[in-house]
């Protein structure tokens, strides 16, 4: 498998919601379109709900800027890879397709170098998916499977 890093000079989905953060205060309108459920890939979509998408990312209140700047890069600069062909347990890794902060080819690369590590993938959730029905059944599948 490849190894899935950012290109030289492109930053992480975190790192790019941490420099917005610093500079004005709030997320990105474009984080805020990546949050929304489901990734708006038409253009004219894209073009007629960035104007909203500004609006509501300044509506979104944010206590203490500082502390949120430092947890994205904090979870930025986590990098165990080297680490996972270590986790000797069964392990599953549940992620959404249409996760606004980390892509497929990162959790694909987690789960691939753990050596029991197991993924499922849910195409129609993003990177809020505890809540979403199909999680609780799957985590009671993997917990209850026979040793």
């Amino acid at each position: 498998m490849r190894r899935v890093l950012p290109r030289p000079g492109r930053q992480t989905r975190p790192a790019q919601h941490a420099a917005a953060l610093e500079e004005t205060g709030h997320y990105s309108a474009d984080a805020f379109i990546h949050g929304l459920p489901g990734r708006v890939h038409s253009r004219v979509l894209r073009a007629l709900l960035t104007p909203v998408a500004h609006l509501a990312a300044r509506r979104i209140t944010i206590d203490n800027v500082t502390d949120a700047i430092a947890m994205l890069r904090a979870e930025d600069a986590f990098d165990i890879r080297d680490r996972l062909e270590h986790i000797s347990t069964e392990t599953l890794l549940i992620c959404g397709a249409q996760d606004g902060f980390w892509t497929l080819d990162m959790f694909a690369e987690t789960a691939y170098r753990m050596p029991h590590g197991r993924m499922i993938m849910y195409p129609n959730r993003g990177h809020a998916l505890v809540t979403a029905p199909e999680f609780a059944r799957d985590v009671s599948t993997f917990l209850r499977r026979p040793a």
